[in-house]
């Protein structure tokens, strides 16, 4: 599926959507969108149903970068259209988190774990892989 019809079918399913870990978090979003972009289901291998042990599996990887980056292949630098983007994202005064989305090239679509699916601006990309 090309990244634009993956994407739009990824966002329609978490549009106005709580979080909810190991349904509707920022892996599951990624994972959902690899999917459907190119039929491969890394979801399969991770099995969590709170933050806690959500926060445990990336802990055991390394972190998301590398989790990432065990499926993916090394990150890059710079994003194109379509890329699945790690984003450090302002959830507060002075407070970040990392989060997972996709670029599409003007903002990145992206899950705030107070809001769900959010726009994100293109500054706080940290790292991008191709999909």
């Amino acid at each position: 599926m090309k990244w634009e019809e993956a994407l739009r079918h990824v966002c329609s399913q978490y549009m106005d959507q709580p979080l909810e870990w190991g349904v509707r978090d920022c892996c599951q979003f990624a994972a959902t969108y690899v999917n459907a972009r190119i039929g491969v289901d890394y979801a399969v291998d991770f099995n969590y149903d709170g933050k806690l042990s959500a926060t445990r599996i990336l802990a055991e990887h390394g972190g998301i970068r590398e989790l990432v980056s065990a499926y993916l292949g090394d990150a890059k630098p710079s994003p194109e259209p379509g890329d699945l983007v790690m984003c450090a994202l302002a959830i507060s005064e002075g407070k970040s988190v990392e989060t997972l989305g996709v670029t599409n090239g003007n903002y990145v679509w992206g899950i705030h774990p107070d809001t769900g699916l959010v726009r994100i601006s293109l500054r706080g990309i940290v790292c991008a892989w191709a999909v």
